[in-house]
């Protein structure tokens, strides 16, 4: 059985596991807004079962930043700043 690769990032003070997929949501969402993950904090991914759609939030000079990924092909879907 294939081992699973985990990521890691550092949010804030503390330490987050993401998985593979989850990381390559958390790139597209990054790479659609301009950023690496070394410019952001607070980073979430989460995936939707029922719509196959990762929601992934990150914070950008205390900007709130939300996009929606299709977990299929990893496109950014949304995007939204609050």
């Amino acid at each position: 059985m294939p081992q699973k690769r985990m990521f890691e990032c550092i949010c804030s003070k503390e330490s987050t596991s993401f998985d593979e997929n989850q990381q390559q949501a958390i790139n597209a969402a990054l790479a659609n807004a301009g950023l690496g993950q070394e410019d952001v904090t607070d980073i979430g991914c989460t995936l939707d079962g029922a719509t196959q759609q990762y929601t992934v939030t990150f914070t950008f000079q205390d900007i709130h930043n939300t996009a929606m990924v299709d977990a299929a092909t990893f496109s950014v879907l949304s995007s939204v700043q609050s």
